[in-house]
Order: structure tokens, then sequence, then C-alpha cells
């Protein structure tokens, strides 16, 4: 739309005779650059992304180079209320997921100490609330966490991951991990601690709005030179 735009200002044959553009209309071309230039220059609100940062990480208490890595990003209303949601809870009984409900974010994911990766894809159980706390995102499992299991887990429990106390607890049936056994907190042999701190977007070329205006002017000054 922006570009067919320009193409009619700056295409004086196109526009009939005796019209406000064609008559020597600046006024109205000027207000047309504005719109576009601010159209462009302004700062339209998008998903904030916020990346995992392991802080500390120990098996058995003792410091690993096993680590963790994880993703949440807020949507643009979200961002605004300053926090989000998920809540993934299964069919009655036991079995697969009845519902993954978003509110706030548009996806979240979570891995840690070789485990499996798990997403809001609609397969994994995932229950938690993300708050904004200035350039981070503090995540916690929520109230469903109880009930349905799952702040990251697999609808089979065979691996878990449990957030208590702002630490994050693995536990899995796979008997090669060093994080084999269960994963309540204080039995766990896994555990890390981190943050999810915002990713900083590279900030859009300031040249494309002086670009815009140049070529505006240039339209309006090549029209007025014809008609003189």
């Amino acid at each position: 739309m922006k570009k067919r735009y320009i193409a009619q200002v700056a295409d004086q044959s196109a526009v009939a005779p005796g019209s406000g553009l064609a008559s020597g209309g600046a006024m109205t071309k000027l207000m047309a650059c504005l719109v576009l230039i601010l159209g462009f220059g302004g700062s339209a609100h998008a998903d904030v992304v916020y990346v995992w940062k392991t802080l500390s990480a120990t098996v058995d208490g003792q410091p690993t180079n096993l680590t963790a890595s994880g993703e949440v990003t807020l949507t643009d209303a979200g961002f605004s209320q300053g926090f989000g949601q998920v809540t993934t809870t299964l069919v009655p009984g036991g079995g697969p997921i009845a519902s993954q409900v978003l509110d706030g974010i548009e996806s979240a994911s979570f891995q840690m100490f070789g485990g499996p990766s798990y997403t809001t894809n609609g397969s994994s159980l995932i229950n938690l609330v993300a708050t904004v706390a200035g350039s981070n995102l503090t995540v916690v499992a929520n109230e469903y966490q109880s009930l349905y299991g799952g702040f990251f887990m697999n609808v089979a429990d065979t691996d878990d991951y449990a957030e208590a106390g702002g630490a994050i607890y693995y536990g899995t049936d796979n008997q090669d991990s060093p994080c084999y056994g269960p994963v309540t907190p204080g039995l766990s042999h896994c555990q890390v601690t981190g943050v999810f701190e915002q990713v900083v977007p590279e900030p859009e070329p300031a040249t494309l709005p002086l670009s815009l205006a140049a070529l505006c002017l240039f339209t309006i000054a090549a029209g007025r030179a014809r008609r003189s």
C-alpha cells in the first residue's frame, strides 16, 4: 500500500488535469508525505522475546557444565499488561492433552541437562505464569501444576522439569542420565537457576524516513517546476 502511494504522488501524468494534485496542491502532497514518513518511521509493536540465561547448575549439589536453554515470547498484549500464562490440561483420568491455552504468550520452550525440549506445540504439558520484571521475565509454575502435572513435561510423565522457589529441577526415567530419579525438590539430583532476559531487537535504519522525505519533496518541487 505504501509503495503504491509513492507512485501515485510521483506520477503526475496519472492525475486528471484540474485536480488538487495536478494543479499545484502542494499542501496535499506535503500532507501525503508526512503520513507516509510517519507510517514508516513509527515504531510498530511486536512480540517481545526472552531467552534463558543460566546462573547456576548442579548435580547432587556439585557444579556441573550441564546447562539449560529456553525461550518465552510475549505477545504485544501480554507485554503491555505485564504478564502471560500457559495452561495445559489433560483428558480427565489421564491420557492425551485436552487443551493448551496461551494467554499473552506467543510461545514458550525449555530444556535442561540433556533432557528433552518441551515447547508450546500442543504435545507438551506446560503450565506457567510469566511476569515482566524490568528487562527480565519471571517464569514460575502456575496453580495447575499440582493438578495436571507439568511446569514443562511430557504426557507420559517420564521426564519432568519442576519449578519451586526460583529453581528448576529435573527428574527422568532415563537410567543413563545423571538426573535419573524424582523431580521433587530436595530429592531431585539436578537443579538449575537462571533468568529469562529480554532480547533487544536491532534498531531499524534511520535513513529510510529521510529518503522518503527527500523523495516527496523532490516530487513536489518537480511538479511546481513543470507548471512554471
